[in-house]
């Protein structure tokens, strides 16, 4: 992986987001709600916070992808990692 420059915001930090992971623990259309239901608010969360997909990291076939964000204090609340691993480290403010 690679350290992204945005300008003059700084690092861009990443999750991964899987889609066959939230129905793992499926065994009734109950269950299925509820998973998506939960992926559903922690996206809107994370999109009321200013992440953002990474246009360049899924396609049509993937089950994965990539969302970013430029804030070091949004990264820290959502447990998003720096695009390289590096000396930078997140403070704990709180979210």
């Amino acid at each position: 992986m690679k350290t992204h420059l945005n300008g003059d915001a700084g690092v861009t930090y990443e999750m991964l987001f899987r889609g066959k992971f939230l129905f793992d623990q499926v065994a009734s259309i109950d269950d299925l709600i509820y998973q998506l239901e939960a992926a559903a608010k922690q996206l809107k969360a994370m999109k009321a916070a200013g992440v953002v997909l990474d246009d360049d990291s899924s396609s049509d076939t993937d089950d994965h992808y990539f969302l970013t964000t430029t804030d070091a204090k949004v990264a820290k609340c959502f447990d998003m990692q720096p695009r390289e691993d590096g000396d930078e480290e997140l403070e704990d403010d709180d979210c």
